[in-house]
């Protein structure tokens, strides 16, 4: 939503997107999780051997403390990439600013799929790394999210056919998604 004072910069993002981040996971590509949070992870001798290991062999049996940073990593990685940013220029008509991307702050749902969420004792923590850095007020994302878990994978079938049955779809998805915690 593009407010008063803020142009766009580019291409507007459309209503409906869908996207993959091949490149996340706490499995396959935990070392590209690493990589791109080497700043932020205090890796100790354990964690690197962990990630040497699952780099190894993915079947590796899992470490929860472990994979849920890893999947920490990956939820605040992909938000980061999904929203859209504010650029503040300055002009000799005063201040604008121009946004890029889509606008995710009035976003207030976040539904949690997968196994390293799907699993942890802490789903909530994992699901807060797509909330606002207060540091990085120029990334668009929200300030608040009530949080669900999808346990029966089905929202990735539902997708195919909201198109056609939305009424359906949504009453399926009230029926099957388990909220979890809202934040305060």
């Amino acid at each position: 939503v593009l407010r008063d004072n803020v142009g766009y910069k580019g291409l507007q993002e459309p209503l409906d997107k869908r996207s993959v981040e091949g490149d996340l996971g706490v499995r396959f590509s935990a070392k590209n999780v690493v990589d791109y949070k080497k700043d932020s992870f205090a890796m100790g001798p354990d964690f690197h051997e962990y990630i040497e290991a699952i780099s190894a062999d993915v079947h590796t049996v899992g470490n929860p403390g472990f994979d849920h940073r890893l999947a920490e990593g990956c939820c605040e990685i992909a938000c980061k990439r999904h929203a859209g940013r504010l650029e503040t220029s300055y002009t000799p008509m005063g201040v604008s600013y121009y946004q890029s991307g889509k606008d995710l702050r009035s976003v207030n749902i976040m539904i949690g799929i997968g196994g390293p969420i799907l699993h942890s004792l802490h789903p909530t923590d994992i699901l807060k790394q797509a909330l606002l850095d207060p540091s990085a007020k120029e990334i668009l994302l929200p300030e608040k999210l009530e949080y669900y878990l999808d346990r029966s994978y089905i929202i990735s079938c539902l997708g195919l056919l909201a198109s056609r049955y939305p009424d359906q779809v949504l009453r399926i998805m009230k029926k099957s998604l388990e909220k979890i915690n809202h934040d305060k």
